[in-house]
C-alpha cells in the first residue's frame, strides 16, 4: 500500500520543474522599479504617517526635530509668538510621557484628541485642539506660557 502511494507521488511530479532555467533569464540584479511618492492625506489628525498628530508631534521632540514641530502648528500661533519665540518654548516643552489616544470629538472647526496619558504612576486625560489648515491637520498649543500644549 505505502509503495503504491510513493509511486503515485513519484508519477505526478512535474517533469518541467527539473528542467534548468536558461542563463539569459537568470539576473543578479532585481528589475529597477521607480517609486514615486504621492501626496500624504495630512488633513486627518487621527492618522498621519502612520500615527496621531499628538504622538507625531512627541516623535519630532523626542529626536530635537522642532522645525517639524512648528510645521504643524496652527498659523495663529505661529503669528503670535513668532518662529523663534515658538522654537524656545518648544525646546522646553516636557512631553516625557507615555500617552494613549482614546477619542476625538469635534467642537466648530477644531477636533479635540483626547490622550490618556500615564505621569509619574498616575493617569490623566489630556486633551489637544487641533485645526485643520491648507489640507494638513495642525495643533493649537492650549497653555504654552505654562510649557504645555494640551488643555
Amino acid at each position: 500500500m505505502i509503495l503504491s502511494f510513493v509511486s503515485l507521488i513519484y508519477s505526478c511530479r512535474n517533469e518541467e520543474s527539473s528542467q534548468k532555467i536558461p542563463e539569459e533569464l537568470i539576473s543578479e540584479t532585481p528589475p529597477k522599479t521607480e517609486i514615486k511618492p504621492g501626496k500624504a492625506d495630512l488633513s486627518n489628525p487621527v492618522l498621519m504617517y502612520g500615527t496621531d498628530i499628538g504622538t507625531l508631534f512627541k516623535t519630532y521632540y523626542k529626536v530635537g526635530d522642532f522645525a517639524s514641530m512648528l510645521r504643524y502648528t496652527d498659523k495663529g500661533t505661529v503669528q503670535r509668538y513668532g518662529k523663534d519665540s515658538l522654537m524656545k518654548i518648544y525646546r522646553k516643552l516636557d512631553l516625557g510621557f507615555d500617552m494613549r489616544l482614546k477619542n476625538m470629538t469635534v467642537e466648530g472647526n477644531e477636533k479635540i484628541l483626547h490622550y490618556e496619558t500615564q505621569i509619574q504612576a498616575t493617569k490623566e486625560v489630556k486633551r489637544l485642539h487641533v485645526v485643520i489648515e491648507d489640507d494638513t491637520a495642525r495643533i493649537i498649543p492650549e497653555n504654552l506660557r505654562s510649557g504645555d500644549i494640551f488643555e
